[in-house]
């Protein structure tokens, strides 16, 4: 008869804390992105600084370390820990209650200016009218709303989706500030703000979450400055230094992750001569004809299949987009400008609100986007719904340049300012 396994051979078997997270972390990050956006999350002593990589970091650090509390993951405990990881959804806790309107209006989630601000039995439908919501964690999956994760569809992803959403409101409420306010993002803020995420239940939770992050080299312990440099400040000091030392610059080349932070910079130098004239530092703003990146659009985001047309299986593909942050033309009256594809609409959806950030009181617009009446050249991505031409709501035209910026900003895979009417976008299939 063959010997039951002892504990310490159980234990060297069981998966690590690591492995357990690569299952989690796809769909914590999708959570994590899409709530820093939907909040519009800012970071800094004045809180008006884009969250960076490092921020984002720190909060995914926090994330990680309460699914290890709260479920290792989604292998441990009595209140479905697959289905549920970080435990929003039990349906007797005070965060779910308010999420389904059981305890009157609930939480007050404060977003970044211009975005508009819900209660909490608001917020969920707020959430999920954005293009870019991941559909998995969608409420109308559950046949009972009120019942939480005792419903046998309900998924990590209405976990990580809902319970990110009130732990970054509870982070910053903590610490005195609005859901969107992150601050200086310290570690004991986090910890401290992710203990009320709990709501007093554990008596030793925060020396929990300690230990926790002790497991993946506490990434909070690294101290995260609270004056930050802006990069594109810093190169255009590097140029001033240049410039003042006597050379010549032969190529500049900046490849921008957004308006303030830099992917990469290539200079190339000539030797010391006499200055003569200024040295150009890269605009915010895109110039008319400019192209980004400096390809085709081709090249870039692929040829079209065919024309899409309302009859084809293929329109089938593509999505209405009814983001209330976006403003549509809709001249046909067909709701044709509406139509694109699914990559389309999340890019938009991140460029709404740095428009609506940017310039108080004003919206994105989208003039065209899918093209059933042959209006464009024969080979248009508008054809696909791939493309969409963008201004600003109210319309002027010394918005599009920067517009354009932020364009590149949001991601979309080709930005180009292809007129004084309109900034022209596209993606990739």
């Amino acid at each position: 008869m063959a010997r039951k396994p002892s504990k310490a051979t159980l234990a060297a078997t069981a998966p690590s804390e690591a492995d357990l997270w690569k299952i989690q972390e796809p769909v914590a990050k999708e959570a994590l992105d899409f709530v820093t956006g939907f909040l519009g999350c800012r970071m800094g002593a004045n809180n008006d600084e884009l969250l960076d990589d490092t921020a984002k970091g720190r909060l995914m650090a926090i994330l990680r370390a309460v699914s290890i509390v709260e479920s290792r993951h989604g292998t441990v405990g009595k209140n479905q820990p697959k289905r549920d990881p970080i435990q929003c959804g039990n349906p007797n806790d005070v965060w779910w209650r308010e999420l389904t309107g059981q305890l009157g209006t609930g939480s007050r989630f404060v977003r970044f200016p211009g975005l508009g601000n819900y209660w909490a039995n608001e917020v969920g439908d707020a959430a999920e009218r954005e293009g870019n919501f991941p559909p998995a964690a969608m409420r109308g999956l559950l046949a009972k709303l009120t019942d939480g994760h005792k419903n046998a569809s309900f998924a990590p992803a209405h976990s990580y989706v809902w319970g990110t959403l009130y732990l970054i409101h509870r982070i910053n409420a903590k610490a005195g500030d609005k859901s969107y306010q992150c601050g200086d993002l310290s570690r004991d803020r986090l910890i401290d703000g992710a203990v009320t995420y709990n709501g007093g239940g554990v008596a030793d939770y925060r020396d929990r979450l300690i230990k926790a992050l002790a497991e993946f080299n506490d990434p909070l312990a690294a101290v995260f400055p609270q004056t930050r440099f802006r990069q594109t400040d810093l190169l255009a000091e590097t140029l001033a230094a240049i410039k003042r030392s006597g050379h010549a610059v032969a190529r500049l080349e900046v490849t921008y992750l957004n308006s303030t932070s830099l992917a990469s910079v290539s200079i190339d130098m000539l030797g010391p001569v006499t200055y003569r004239g200024a040295i150009k530092v890269l605009s915010d703003e895109l110039s008319l004809g400019q192209k980004v990146p400096d390809d085709s659009e081709i090249n870039v985001c692929g040829p079209i299949a065919k024309k899409i047309t309302r009859s084809d299986p293929e329109f089938q593909q593509l999505v209405e987009n009814v983001n209330p942050n976006i403003v549509f033309k809709d001249e046909e009256g067909t709701g044709a400008d509406r139509m694109m594809t699914d990559r389309l609409r999340s890019g938009l959806a991140k460029l709404a609100p740095l428009v609506s950030s940017e310039w108080t009181g004003v919206k994105l617009r989208v003039t065209e986007a899918w093209d059933e009446d042959n209006e464009h050249a024969g080979a248009s991505l508008h054809y696909e719904g791939r493309a969409a031409d963008i201004t600003t709501s109210p319309v002027d035209g010394s918005k599009l340049g920067r517009l354009g910026q932020l364009a590149v900003d949001a991601g979309l895979d080709w930005v180009y300012f292809e007129n004084s009417a309109h900034v022209h976008v596209s993606v990739k299939k």
